[in-house]
């Protein structure tokens, strides 16, 4: 071990001792410093540092070397960083990415793992939708976009990897407010990866960077590589603590300091100087940061923007906008820096050059259509001119000799109609491009005039959603928190009323008894409504708990309709009509189905002044479900109120006694014990309420 050390601290003293040669020197010192390894895991630093000093087209094999050394040492956590720099450096290459995705997949199942199958798809899938055509890879963002309403069920990574995919899809449709949505939803998850997925993070802030840019959402911008730059510090960081000495970064900071230079107006006068000096230390050291700087100028345009040194500012913007390599948005902030500085110094040649610039823009697409009519139009002249022709060759051919001064006149006619028509069709459109130049500039106006007041009333639209949803969230509180409150009281009122019955005189206590049932039945009824209330959440949201164990059919019956008894109208018989059938076994929940029966039954006793409620239950024929019934010579349920009475506070008779979720819960509770609850609409002497579950609810599973 100590040797070991001894060996690295050489190693880095040397290479401190040649930084100041050239890069084939110090790559060469390197080489013959990793001859020198005793083991794999010796190897691996040197070869960080050989990859990082290997020219460009070099470095495949010296992945590949590093790649070798890793698995020879067994350092999983080094296999994960090389197949993630080889998917970066093999972007292009097919087969490479695919063996890649196969050495990850062989790796041992760990979160690292998953980190870096998604990171290689990611990329992946980023090149192949550039590469679909256009009808194809809009069908396939249809498809992504109607998986999105089950993609709640994904883990992080799955969903990360959605998200990674949508965005990648839109971002070559679209650049409005839906890729914004999802970039900010995907945002959200990649900040709650953990630390060890740094390359996820980096991918992602690198595409959120030039997307926000793309649809001028300038703090979010500025945000983004701000964030970008913390993540290259804390790489860098990482790499210095592991003896990579020579991983570089400059390319990477200089993209991120004109970026946020382009945001400029949302910059301090600080900031923008600050931003200005470290991209011309970059220039200094990097020929090739150089050429960029020194000959597309955006750093400069931006800069100049920003202090407002118009004047300086026009030739360079003018020069740029020649460049064939710029991107769309480039091109479009070009000619609105052009129109403002132009407007600012009135410089009326190049504010005529930027309208025509902007104009050519808004007019792109229409300008293609009117070419494409344009060619149809040509190609449906020379047809019927040479169908003209050759009726003439025809007619020549029969009378060569009498008729050739006609056949020449026929000629010369017929191509003066073509020459006629073409310079109509053209006159036309010339005059229509007119036109359209002179109307744009008001269309545009008028464009950017409606997109602030869209932006505006969506604004205004998610203010008053947020309200409503706090609205809607403080009146559920108070409810539940009411709810809570009366069970203590209504219970202290239940067991004082028993107590001043029991402790009365002989004589008295009947009567007194009677108030007493009175209170007990309507405490019970108050605390049955906040009961309901208190449940409604938690079976909504399936957050209920069951226990399924074994229990009597027979005995959840006896106890239901002996708790029920007390509150039956004298003209009304409660009868257990299965109190001679066989007990039948099931595995189930026993205190959700007595709170499912009572609910009914309470229903029942509730909407029946005289007759019989009755409760049964039946054994289906292949004994895998039984069947409660119950049975009320009431009111019955009005047809076309079937389903409607399962709805939640929904009752028949306003001034019936209960809060209208009695029904609503039984239904929740049914489906909670794998079963379900309906009415059985042929009865028609009342009501009857059919409950069926399962015998052995944990084989439903």
């Amino acid at each position: 071990m100590i040797i070991r050390i001894v060996r690295y601290i050489f190693l880095i003293t040397a290479l401190l001792h040649v930084s100041s040669a050239g890069a084939q020197e110090v790559l060469d010192s390197l080489k013959r410093s990793l001859a020198e390894a005793k083991t794999p895991a010796d190897s691996v630093t040197l070869l960080y540092n050989i990859f990082d000093c290997t020219p460009y087209a070099e470095q495949g094999e010296a992945l590949e070397q590093l790649y070798a050394a890793a698995v020879r040492s067994g350092d999983t956590h080094v296999i994960n960083d090389v197949l993630k720099i080889s998917a970066n450096y093999n972007y292009l290459n097919d087969s490479i990415q695919q063996v890649l995705l196969e050495r990850a997949e062989s790796l041992p199942d760990t979160d690292e793992k998953k980190s870096t199958l998604l990171f290689l798809r990611v990329r992946d899938n980023a090149k192949q939708v550039r590469s679909l055509p256009e009808d194809k890879r809009e069908a396939k963002l249809r498809e992504y976009l109607a998986m999105h309403t089950g993609s709640e069920t994904y883990d992080t990574y799955e969903r990360i990897e959605y998200l990674f995919f949508l965005c990648a899809y839109l971002r070559l449709s679209t650049e409005g407010e839906l890729l914004t949505k999802y970039f900010q939803e995907l945002q959200t998850l990649i900040d709650k990866l953990p630390a060890r997925d740094i390359s996820l993070k980096s991918l992602f802030y690198t595409q959120a960077a030039n997307s926000y840019l793309s649809n001028e959402m300038f703090p979010e911008a500025v945000a983004a590589n701000h964030t970008l730059l913390e993540i290259i510090k804390e790489l860098e960081r990482q790499y210095d603590s592991k003896g990579r000495l020579y991983r570089n970064y400059d390319r990477s900071k200089y993209i991120c300091y004109r970026r946020l230079l382009r945001c400029h107006d949302f910059l301090e006068p600080s900031e923008v100087d600050d931003l200005y000096e470290k991209i011309q230390e970059l220039v200094k050291q990097d020929p090739g940061l150089r050429s960029d700087f020194e000959n597309r100028h955006r750093s400069v345009i931006y800069y100049m923007m920003a202090k407002k040194r118009y004047a300086e500012v026009i030739p360079l913007i003018r020069k740029q906008l020649e460049d064939k390599n710029n991107t769309r948005e480039e091109q479009t902030y070009l000619v609105e820096a052009l129109l403002k500085a132009s407007d600012a110094v009135d410089d009326k040649e190049s504010q005529l050059v930027a309208l025509q610039l902007s104009n050519q823009l808004l007019k792109k697409r229409i300008e293609n259509k009117a070419s494409e009519s344009y060619k149809e139009l040509q190609i449906v002249y020379e047809v019927n001119d040479l169908k003209q022709a050759n009726d003439e060759l025809v007619m020549a051919n029969q009378q060569i000799v009498l008729d050739r001064h006609k056949e020449q006149l026929i000629y010369a006619l017929a191509g003066l109609v073509v020459l006629i028509l073409l310079l109509s069709v053209v006159y036309f459109f010339y005059h229509r491009a007119r036109r359209l130049t002179a109307n744009l500039s008001d269309s545009n106006a008028m464009i950017v005039s409606e997109r602030d007041a869209l932006k505006r009333a969506q604004k205004d639209l998610i203010k008053a959603r947020d309200k409503a949803k706090a609205s809607d969230r403080i009146k559920t509180d108070f409810v539940n928190n009411m709810s809570h409150e009366l069970r203590t009281p209504l219970e202290a009122i239940v067991e004082y009323s028993s107590l001043i019955a029991d402790c009365a005189d002989e004589d008295k206590r009947d009567y007194i008894k009677r108030f007493a049932d009175v209170i007990s039945l309507n405490a019970d009824l108050l605390l049955t409504i906040a009961n309901d209330v208190l449940e409604i959440p938690s079976l909504e949201n399936a957050k209920m708990s069951v226990s399924f164990d074994e229990c009597s059919s027979k005995e959840i019956c006896e106890h239901v309709v002996g708790s029920m008894e007390k509150h039956v109208k004298p003209e009304v018989r409660l009868i257990f009509a299965a109190t001679d059938s066989p007990d039948v076994k099931i595995h189930t929940d026993a205190q959700r189905v007595e709170q499912v029966l009572l609910n009914l039954l309470k229903n029942a006793v509730n909407f029946t002044e005289r007759g019989t409620v009755v409760l049964d239950y039946k054994l289906s024929d292949d004994g895998k479900f039984i069947t409660f019934s119950v049975t009320d010579t009431g009111i019955g349920i009005p047809l076309g109120k079937e389903e409607i009475i399962f709805s939640r506070f929904e009752k028949l008779n306003s001034a019936t006694p209960g809060s209208g979720l009695g029904l609503y819960i039984s239904r929740l509770l049914a489906g909670l014990l794998k079963g379900e609850l309906k009415l059985d609409a042929e009865y028609r002497k009342g009501a009857r309420f059919v409950f069926t579950i399962p015998v052995n609810a944990k084989a439903q599973e």
